[in-house]
């Protein structure tokens, strides 16, 4: 079949020479068709890398920011273990005091008529308001 062709256009170009100006314009035209096709996918490559280093830097920029909000929940979680321990501590000052005064209300719940006196107005108002 090809044979057919190449003979056809060998007749009809006069020979050898219009068949070197059909390798020619062949030739050509696969190398400017092949420069096209290189030119697009090195517009395209340009492209993507574009679009790598875009997403590469705000990858960072989210990473920084993740890191900078887990250092602060590191802090927050310090933060609440060391209330936590001041609160125990609090509440076992406050125990102990508690006992302090159960132990005073009961010596004056006790304590002989004898032992009252005159106390100041004042004096009696505080600590009958005392709880």
């Amino acid at each position: 079949m090809f044979g057919m062709i190449g003979g056809f256009l060998s007749r009809w170009l006069g020979g050898g020479v219009g068949m070197v100006l059909i390798a020619a314009v062949v030739v050509i035209g696969g190398w400017l068709w092949h420069s096209a096709t290189v030119a697009r996918l090195e517009a395209k490559l340009a492209e993507q890398e574009n679009i790598t280093a875009t997403t590469e830097a705000n990858r960072d920029l989210w990473m920084a920011a993740a890191e900078a909000r887990q250092q602060a929940l590191d802090n927050i979680h310090q933060d609440m273990a060391a209330a936590r321990a001041a609160n125990a501590k609090l509440k076992a000052r406050l125990a102990q005091k508690d006992d302090a005064y159960q132990e005073l209300q009961r010596r004056i719940a006790l304590a002989p008529a004898a032992d009252d006196g005159p106390v100041a107005p004042v004096l009696r108002q505080v600590l009958e308001g005392l709880p």
